[in-house]
């Protein structure tokens, strides 16, 4: 709120208590406010009563992976560092890319194409949380403070207005990244879910360092996972590269070595995806502790079946060829074949897995709906294969693991 003080200047106001001692004054011919530079008295130190707790989980919530802010510690007032109008200048800004909006300067992330492009991104002044942990920090602590979308509107109501920008209302995250991963994979080990979010972030940007293009793209991802429920099978996406974790995985098959060593869950990038079965329902871990490769195959099925993949029932389905799994994932124009292989001594052999896959005697015990694809597929060299298999933690507790082999 704004509230006029005893001074007659007006000062930024929390509703029901007293001013915050930020001046500011109004855009002219606006109802708009911005504060004033250098414009300040006293500070107040009272913050508004904080909104009621979140729920915390329950046996059908999974857990947060990072800790709410604080709501008693101190911080800046929140009304003028999140309000977007406060962070443009009368000047533009020497160095960095900006969009002026009503006369105002605004920073923008970068981005090469921002002068043609109809859409960018303001950012706040000093934004500086361009690499992914700054980026994950920002929002877990402060998300007011990332930056917002700005579309370029040729006209309104059928009026042309000449390419104004106008700003994007509500934040494009609501969460950290990792948590939007593990809220759709909810099976999803944590330390996962941060290794993927990390992964979507660089390659989103093509890099280590956040730029507009990576930024639309991961707000993009995460829309399609809200609504992809409801979409129909052939929807495709802008970046299908992201909208899966398996396809973040690196191969791990290298020409002219036999083994493949199997992949650490906790490396420094992203070389497998654990899933934590103490969060998969009692019913489908109901598996004796030998998980031979018949039950482990049928233990991924049910996993992967409940994370909203399309997993074959029919491929190797019969009694004696019961060592992989044919899964696909709406959106993703590939085909991936989960094997099962025996580890020994830490590795996995590694051998030509695409003759394999076309060997006669194993094509043919396929249900024709299988070949089909399974053929088209390996036609267009859109076939990933993937080794998974189970380990258990120093306390015994079981763990699946996934790797791409190629």
């Amino acid at each position: 709120m704004v509230r006029r003080n005893d001074d007659g200047q007006f000062e930024l106001a929390w509703s029901g208590q007293r001013s915050t001692g930020d001046l500011v004054e109004q855009i002219p011919q606006t109802t708009l406010w911005r504060r004033k530079v250098g414009g300040a008295v006293q500070a107040d130190n009272r913050r508004p009563a904080p909104a009621a707790e979140e729920p915390t989980a329950g046996p059908s919530k999974r857990p947060r992976l990072e800790a709410e802010p604080d709501a008693t510690g101190p911080s800046a007032p929140v009304s003028s560092a999140s309000d977007w109008h406060a962070w443009g200048s009368a000047v533009k800004p020497s160095t960095g890319d900006s969009i002026e909006i009503d006369g105002q300067h605004y920073p923008i992330v970068s981005q090469a194409g921002h002068a043609t492009d109809a859409l960018v991104f303001i950012k706040p002044p000093l934004f500086a949380a361009e690499g992914f942990e700054a980026f994950e920090q920002m929002l877990r602590t402060t998300p007011q403070l990332q930056p917002k979308g700005a579309v370029k509107l040729k006209e309104r109501w059928g009026i042309p207005i000449n390419d104004k920008w106008e700003v994007v209302a509500g934040p494009p995250f609501k969460k950290p990244l990792a948590q939007y991963v593990a809220d759709t994979f909810p099976y999803m080990a944590d330390h996962s879910a941060s290794a993927v979010a990390r992964a979507m972030f660089n390659r989103a940007n093509h890099a280590e360092t956040l730029n507009g293009y990576g930024l639309n793209d991961l707000f993009e991802t995460f829309q399609y996972w809200a609504v992809r429920p409801q979409n129909m099978w052939d929807q495709k996406v802008s970046r299908y590269d992201l909208v899966d974790p398996l396809l973040l995985l690196p191969a791990l098959s290298r020409p002219g070595e036999s083994y493949i060593a199997k992949p650490s869950g906790f490396a420094e990038s992203l070389q497998r995806i654990d899933f934590d079965l103490q969060r998969v329902p009692q019913h489908l871990r109901k598996i004796n502790d030998e998980y031979r490769s018949k039950k482990l195959r049928t233990l991924f099925q049910s996993i992967l079946t409940e994370q909203g993949y399309q997993v074959s029932y029919s491929f190797r389905g019969s009694a004696a060829q019961q060592d992989a799994l044919m899964i696909q994932q709406q959106g993703v124009d590939l085909v991936f074949i989960l094997r099962f292989p025996a580890l020994m001594q830490g590795n996995y052999l590694d051998f030509d897995v695409t003759n394999w896959l076309r060997t006669k005697a194993l094509v043919n015990k396929h249900e024709p709906s299988d070949k089909v694809l399974l053929n088209k597929a390996l036609a267009e060299d859109k076939v990933v294969y993937l080794i998974g298999g189970l380990e258990r933690d120093p306390s015994g507790q079981p763990s699946l693991f996934v790797f791409r082999q190629k």
